[in-house]
């Protein structure tokens, strides 16, 4: 990285000018690495986006007054970092060979999305001319077809300053996609010793190449086989993060296990078997969260029973090492009659200064109308959690769509929220909640005493668009039974109809007496306080 050049006075004028000048080029690097748009309005008009990617403000800066332009101009490193290929695509062919002078021999950091055909010739000009400066190569690539198989051959370059790596190819068909799938083709000749992210599709390599030890990032969206792929992760032992995505990975076999000592996430979107068969085999850091995405399985190849309890088991083997490493405050669940979605995460105003940079914890599975799994088991999964996990859970947020989840596994999931203070519901949830607390229910303990579910709750927020009798049922059972009485009813996403068909037993409530009251008088609000309103005290 170049020096920054001295600077004549700073002493005078606004604050920013008395900064140290070693401080102020850094300002000025890390705006170069700036990739963003901010929108404006004119009155109530969208005006032109306040342009905030790098090259265009370093140009900007640079314009401010005689100082700050030596300090940029003299900096190779600066302009070194705001190779943005659609800008510099849309300029003068005069300004992208100013801005490439302009970087004389430091490292490259070349971005964009590539659309259409025009802007191939200045990328390939790039990486054809000047690939051993690449520090970062972050493209998408659309429209391959118009780049030739040899043009390609850069790839099998060293690369000895390469650090980040990311390539997408957007339109890759198998008819075009050959050069790409070599087996065992030498990316970077086997050398590229700074590699420390790659993120590739389509594109094979070998899988004992020695740069694949300095890796932090990998994320793939490629055919590999199962045994191909921990071939690779063996030799990843600094491996941080792993993403897994896109294709179907054929030749599923079991495998053996594979430890990374510093993996710390875990985001894998696959058919069920895919994620079920890549989860066993890794044996990450004891606090690795994990992102599930499971997709639709075909309708000629149900879930095996024993694949349900390998699921459970391999699923509460991350579970149980993250819930040890991390205290969460919020959840959310999202049930269907075909899908399940659990998430655990953090409220911003109860993360440290500096913030934890902790990983998620998300299962996603969507079995599509043609599955034979029932998808209540889906709960099982967490069936093996302590209580101690959620001890700290404050909010949650359940939608629901189908009450059928209201059985014994539900039932232990809802148990371990006893701290929770606000609850986001659809009315089937609580539809639900209701049925786990009556007698001859999971809740049911064979004693006159009620169980009555989120002792501490104080602020119920209903996300749902009509209203339907199972918002009576809750507020009705909670307010004969005992619990704290609740401080804030939320209604505002409830549209409220008087013709609306929920039946004759939500009819005649107090609840809905009140709604259709305040519907009339054309009366809405955020949050309705029990304390100070006319409404009833639930």
């Amino acid at each position: 990285m170049a020096d920054p050049p001295a600077i004549q006075n700073f002493s005078e004028g606004p604050s920013i000018f008395k900064l140290h000048e070693d401080l102020v080029w850094r300002i000025f690097l890390f705006n170069a690495d700036l990739n963003d748009q901010i929108a404006t309005y004119v009155g109530q008009s969208l005006a032109a986006p306040f342009t905030t990617n790098g090259l265009t403000v370093t140009r900007r800066t640079s314009q401010v007054c005689r100082s700050w332009r030596s300090l940029i101009l003299s900096s190779t490193a600066i302009w070194g970092r705001v190779i943005d290929l659609p800008i510099l695509n849309r300029s003068s062919e005069l300004w992208s060979r100013e801005v490439l002078k302009r970087t004389g021999e430091a490292a490259l950091d070349i971005k964009g999305e590539l659309l259409g055909t025009s802007p191939y010739p200045l990328f390939l000009f790039l990486v054809q001319h000047h690939w051993t400066r690449i520090r970062s190569l972050d493209v998408g690539i659309f429209a391959v077809g118009w780049i030739s198989k040899e043009a390609w051959e850069f790839l099998k370059q060293p690369a000895p300053n390469m650090k980040v790596f990311s390539i997408r190819f957007h339109d890759l068909y198998p008819d075009n996609q050959g050069f790409f799938s070599e087996t065992n083709m030498k990316l970077f000749a086997n050398r590229a010793s700074s590699l420390r992210e790659l993120l590739i599709s389509h594109i094979t390599f070998d899988p004992r190449a020695s740069w694949l030890a300095n890796l932090r990032n990998l994320d793939l969206a490629s055919p590999f086989p199962l045994r191909r792929l921990l071939e690779i992760l063996k030799n990843t032992p600094v491996l941080e993060n792993l993403v897994l995505r896109g294709e179907t990975i054929d030749n599923w076999q079991p495998a053996e296990q594979v430890t990374l000592p510093r993996l710390r996430t875990i985001n894998i979107s696959h058919r069920l078997r895919t994620c079920l068969a890549v989860l066993e085999c890794i044996s990450p850091a004891s606090d690795c969260g994990i992102t599930v995405t499971a997709r639709d399985i075909p309708p000629d190849i149900p879930l095996l029973s024993d694949e349900v309890t390998r699921l459970r088991s391999t699923i509460s083997r991350f579970s149980q090492a993250y819930f040890s490493a991390w205290k969460v405050t919020q959840v959310y669940l999202r049930l269907s009659v075909h899908a399940f979605r659990f998430e655990a995460g953090f409220t911003s105003d109860e993360m440290t200064l500096p913030p934890i940079s902790a990983p998620e914890f998300n299962v996603n599975i969507d079995l599509g109308k043609s599955a034979e799994f029932p998808p209540q088991e889906c709960l099982s999964i967490l069936a093996d959690i302590t209580n101690d996990a959620f001890s700290d859970v404050s909010t949650l947020t359940i939608h629901a769509f189908t009450t059928a989840y209201g059985n014994s596994h539900f039932a232990s999931f809802i148990s371990a929220l006893a701290s929770v203070k606000e609850l986001r519901a659809t009315p089937s949830a609580l539809g639900a909640l209701v049925d786990i607390q009556v007698p001859g229910h999971p809740f049911d303990d064979g004693e006159s005493n009620p169980v009555v579910v989120f002792p501490q709750l104080r602020t119920l927020v209903i996300d749902f668009e009509f209203v339907h009798f199972y918002i009576s049922n809750f507020l009705s059972w909670r307010r004969r039974n005992g619990g704290t009485p609740l401080e804030v009813l939320d209604l505002t996403n409830v549209q409220i109809y008087e013709d609306d068909e929920v039946g004759e037993k939500f009819r005649d409530t107090e609840l809905y007496s009140a709604l259709l009251q305040h519907h009339h008088n054309e009366w809405r609000t955020d949050y309705v306080d029990s304390t100070t309103s006319s409404w009833p005290r639930w």
